[in-house]
């Protein structure tokens, strides 16, 4: 393990990037001593399934992050809606920051589309690269079905919420699965997770959820802002 009670969590992540690894386990007692999290919402989170008839909470996905031993830092901030309003987080909050975007194929296949911001992504060059048939924006209704999340907090985390059949296929930019630590919101828009990229892996494979990875620099005429 490479936890270190000397350091705090940030430098923890930064130390398990480095290694490229995430550690097995770590004491729920010493992992809630290192969350920042709005006092009263931890004794709720106890007890927890991963899959469940009503979708998760924030505080059911900060008890799952604690069984896997996954180490993370939470920042509270004001609502976001767009990539445009988080960007005055930049230089407050470390690591890459990302977008999601949940679409549905003419064929009624759903993906969760995970890649770094600045990323301006041309659908049909997308669907080339996933194989898939004229892709566009999942509808409100069925993001909230599937994935129990409302438009504005669309963030892999919510993966926790698609149980066997998985409904979701995942698309990862390779460029973002290089960064040593990610950021995305937890189910909701008013606080955004700081993980390490490893320990992002280890989460997903929790889900049960294979990813494919899709390199974005591929299309030469793919701009970023």
């Amino acid at each position: 393990s490479f936890t270190n009670p000397s350091m705090n969590l940030s430098e923890q992540v930064s130390s398990y990037a480095r290694h490229d690894t995430c550690p097995a386990t770590v004491g729920i007692d010493e992992a809630e001593s290192r969350i920042r999290v709005r006092p009263g919402r931890l004794a709720a989170s106890r007890q927890t399934r991963i899959h469940r008839a009503m979708p998760a909470s924030p505080d059911d996905l900060y008890a799952m992050f604690r069984k896997l031993g996954i180490p993370f830092e939470i920042h509270e901030h004001p609502p976001l809606h767009t990539v445009e309003e988080s960007r005055h987080l930049r230089g407050r909050i470390p690591g890459a920051h990302c977008k999601t975007l949940f679409l549905k194929d003419r064929k009624g296949a759903l993906f969760l589309v995970v890649c770094l911001e600045h990323r301006r992504l041309d659908m049909k060059w997308l669907q080339g690269a996933i194989d898939s048939a004229r892709l566009s924006f999942g509808r409100p209704d069925l993001l909230w079905e599937v994935l129990g999340v409302r438009p504005g907090a669309v963030t892999p985390f919510a993966l926790v919420n698609d149980s066997k059949p998985y409904r979701v296929r995942v698309v990862l930019d390779s460029e973002m699965m290089r960064m040593p630590v990610l950021n995305y919101h937890p189910l909701h828009n008013e606080a955004t997770v700081s993980l390490a990229c490893t320990c992002f892996e280890q989460f997903l494979a929790a889900c049960g959820h294979e990813a494919l990875r899709v390199d974005f620099k591929d299309k030469p005429e793919c701009k970023e802002t």
